[in-house]
């Protein structure tokens, strides 16, 4: 589907037909949604993909956890000098 046997790349038009393609067969999970416009003209497209409210009514439970910031504070110990984290310099 994302491989072409003529050339070896893609056209925005391929990717705007997967991404519509995605939004048709799942439209509790997928939603596309314009964020501007390219110099050219050009929408700018986000595929949204949120199955949160589908799995809930599906009895699925999320999975408790730290956020990706509590993940990177735990793994990180600041320099006292920056107050910031090392990698971060």
């Amino acid at each position: 589907m994302l491989t072409r046997s003529d050339i070896p790349h893609v056209f925005l038009s391929d990717i705007d037909n997967i991404t519509n393609m995605i939004v048709k067969e799942f439209p509790d999970v997928a939603k596309l949604t314009s964020i501007g416009q390219t110099w050219q003209e050009r929408k700018l497209k986000v595929l949204e993909l949120d199955a949160r409210k589908l799995m809930g009514e599906r009895g699925v439970k999320p999975i408790e956890g730290p956020t990706a910031a509590e993940k990177k504070k735990q793994s990180c110990s600041t320099s006292p000098s920056t107050g910031r984290c090392p990698k971060e310099n």
